[in-house]
């Protein structure tokens, strides 16, 4: 029992609840020296001075957890080495007595090193049982939900906030569909090694260190020259910031004039920014450079300078410094940048960005003073949305500036060569929009998704939306579904994509129609997941079935679709690749996990219909489609250790769902063997090529094979060892 803090006694009276009562959220009397809850459960009651108490932010907790977690396995390798240094009889009872003695005072050493707060006392209630280091209780009801929990909550390197996009409720329901018997045995949790103890995915392939102040800032012309190129061939085709000669003719200014770099700090923070992005996705284009981090160094030294400009160029800034964070695997918190990215909207709501019935006011600091400037100001802004909606729709959070207070039209669909010419506005074509080039561009088609996908989010988040009935909330997302479909069928043709490369620079993933139809299943994943609207069941309550099998065909596509990216080196593995493919497997699994239930369900009951069954894959392309996602979180993890963990829960998932089909496909042959093959295979292979996914009675338009990477045959045939055909 510890005494009441300094601040009550002063005062003679407690005017707070006891650290127990205020953790439990129950009314405490505040009795002395115990209160009546504190009595009964007969524990100490302790009062701590909350208003002197300092709160230490999650990122210094976990390197805390971290650095402790280092220091005990060094103290059990320096135990033992001292045992095997002593005399062998000895050495062999210090070592037990040492590692007995480690083993009984773990807790308390973890305890006692751990910081404590400013004015907060020791107790009983306020700490934990468990080691500092272990992550949070997972309990063994929980199952693999919880492991699931944990780390979609610490992908972030934070748990502030998580929207229908962050996967959690999705994690929660996984362990639902999957024989719980058949994880029991390995969900026993142990703390990661320090590589992997931190999946906020900090870690990063270290570069050679280099002097940032050198003599000569440039690199060699015909480097930067190489350099240059792959960042208008790659990075400039969704972050159209720059003006291609304009920037072009300023690199020339630099190289003739030895002076220039240093005499003006935005074209020198501009200059190390592109060399830094172009370098960082240097290696999917399989050009040599290991400089990112020295430029990126550089560019920082000049970012208080540029933040203080007036015009475009703090925002230009903010979205190069979160670009590199978000795209080139910047070593520093996932959600630092949209901390960043939240500076950008407050820079571009203060200049009137977002607004086109700004520009002809007299007050406006940056009022455009021709074409050129009207041009680059919308380029500007669509960028930062662009970033703004990537970071805020894969953390799961609200967006920075709502679609329905801005007005600023887009920019123009013509490439910087046909649109701009050296002194301003070129006339004749580019004015008309007769450019040799196609009327379209990825940026702009981008943008159109961006905006679908910020209208999902907030269409799942809305309280109002919520409490609306079950048929209105179908058609909302019967309307998203179908501005989703009219978007796919707008994806630029491979054609049109392929004049946009030169025979130069190597081909972009933005050129490809693949990556498009990732961006197309993600948010299809996103828009039927579970989310406020739509709680825990996935489905329209007059057809469970239809939601779970477009899952499927969704997360098969994200699966095999990046799969197909990567064997051709256009994937990016960056944190927002990881977060998708993670989301899209654990859908996978949850999808074949539910048929799987439902499948199992019918089978106890000896009557397989129609109504009742739904199509389940194959084993063996169950199989497939888990190893191309295995291979890609891998492939990941090679370039960040610290997402090795996604990878072990992610086997540990596949496994267990793996068995599942593989066993009630056992089941179903002795149902065969034991019944007419017609009663068992007939309904369900009728099921199957009838069956067309669909909402409010609007179907759902098939995808086709290309998307999912593999055949489009409906119907699975298995032989069994009694020769009876099972179709799944």
């Amino acid at each position: 029992m510890s005494p009441p803090s300094d601040t009550n006694a002063h005062f003679g009276v407690l005017t707070q609840a006891c650290d127990r009562c205020h953790t439990r959220k129950t009314r405490c009397d505040r009795s002395t020296p115990r209160c009546s809850h504190c009595e009964r459960a007969d524990v100490p009651c302790v009062f701590s001075d909350k208003s002197r108490k300092r709160n230490y932010s999650r990122g210094f907790v976990d390197d805390m957890q971290s650095h402790i977690g280092d220091l005990e396995r060094r103290n059990v390798e320096l135990t033992r080495k001292l045992a095997r240094l002593g005399e062998p009889d000895r050495g062999r009872q210090g070592q037990g007595q040492s590692q007995g003695s480690f083993n009984d005072t773990s807790t308390n050493q973890v305890v006692e090193t751990s910081p404590q707060p400013a004015g907060s006392q020791t107790t009983g209630c306020t700490t934990s049982s468990a080691p500092l280091t272990s992550p949070p209780l997972i309990r063994e009801e929980d199952g693999i939900s919880g492991v699931m929990d944990y780390l979609t909550l610490r992908a972030t390197g934070e748990t502030h906030y998580l929207g229908p996009s962050g996967g959690g409720e999705l994690a929660k329901m996984v362990g639902t569909v999957i024989d719980s018997a058949s994880l029991r045995p390995q969900l026993s949790w142990t703390q990661p090694s320090s590589s992997c103890s931190e999946i906020d995915l900090t870690e990063e392939i270290s570069y050679p260190s280099t002097e940032p102040h050198s003599e000569n800032p440039l690199p060699d012309r015909s480097t930067a020259a190489k350099i240059i190129s792959i960042y208008f061939a790659h990075n400039h085709l969704t972050f159209p910031l720059l003006h291609g000669p304009t920037f072009l003719d300023t690199v020339n200014k630099m190289y003739m004039d030895p002076t220039y770099y240093q005499n003006h700090p935005f074209e020198a923070f501009t200059f190390d920014m592109v060399i830094a992005l172009a370098t960082a996705n240097a290696n999917h284009f399989e050009c040599c450079s290991a400089g990112a981090d020295k430029y990126y160094s550089r560019a920082m030294e000049k970012l208080s300078i540029v933040l203080q400009m007036s015009g475009l160029a703090p925002v230009q800034a903010i979205v190069f410094v979160a670009q590199y964070g978000v795209m080139c695997h910047l070593k520093r918190n996932v959600t630092s940048m949209w901390h960043v990215v939240g500076i950008g909207a407050r820079f571009c709501l203060e200049m009137g960005l977002h607004r086109e019935s700004r520009h002809g006011r007299t007050f406006d600091p940056v009022a455009p003073q021709s074409a050129f400037d009207l041009e680059m100001r919308r380029r500007c802004f669509w960028c930062f949305y662009n970033l703004d909606r990537i970071v805020s729709i894969t953390l799961g959070r609200p967006v920075s500036i709502d679609d329905d207070v801005i007005d600023v039209p887009l920019p123009s669909h013509i490439l910087d060569e046909d649109y701009f010419g050296p002194n301003g506005l070129e006339s004749g074509r580019a004015i008309h929009g007769t450019s040799r080039k196609p009327l379209t561009s990825p940026f702009l088609h981008l943008v159109r998704i961006r905006k679908l996908l910020g209208a999902i989010s907030g269409a799942l988040m809305s309280a109002k939306n919520a409490a609306r009935s079950i048929e209105e909330k179908l058609q909302i997302r019967s309307n998203l579904h179908q501005e989703l479909v009219r978007w796919r069928e707008d994806i630029p043709s491979s054609e049109m994509l392929g004049e946009m490369c030169t025979s130069r620079s190597p081909v972009s993933r933005f050129l490809t129609n693949d990556w498009y139809h990732v961006l197309y299943h993600n948010a299809i994943l996103i828009l039927h997941g579970p989310s406020p609207m739509f709680p825990g069941d996935l489905g329209s309550s007059d057809a469970p079935g239809e939601n779970t099998l477009l899952l499927l065909r969704s997360a098969k596509a994200v699966i095999n679709l990046n799969s197909k990216l990567h064997r051709h080196r256009q994937l990016d593995y960056s944190w927002i690749t990881l977060k998708a493919i993670f989301l899209g497997g654990i859908t996978y699994i949850y999808a074949i996990g539910a048929l799987l239930k439902k499948w199992k369900a019918s089978l106890q009951k000896r009557s397989v219909s129609h109504k009742d069954v739904t199509f389940v894959p194959a084993t063996v392309d169950i199989i497939a489609d888990v190893r191309a996602c295995s291979n890609i979180l891998l492939a990941v993890s090679e370039r960040r250790p610290a997402a090795r963990t996604f990878c072990e829960v992610f086997e540990r998932l596949s496994n267990a769902v793996i068995g599942d089909s593989i066993t009630l496909m056992l089941e179903a042959q002795r149902h065969a063997t034991a019944a007419p093959a017609a009663h068992l295979a007939q309904p369900m292979e009728h099921h199957v090529s009838t069956f067309q996914p669909s909402l409010c009675g609007q179907s759902f338009e098939s995808d086709g094979a290309d998307d999912m990477g593999g055949s489009n045959a409906p119907v699975a045939s298995i032989s069994s060892p009694t020769g009876v055909g099972i179709h799944l």
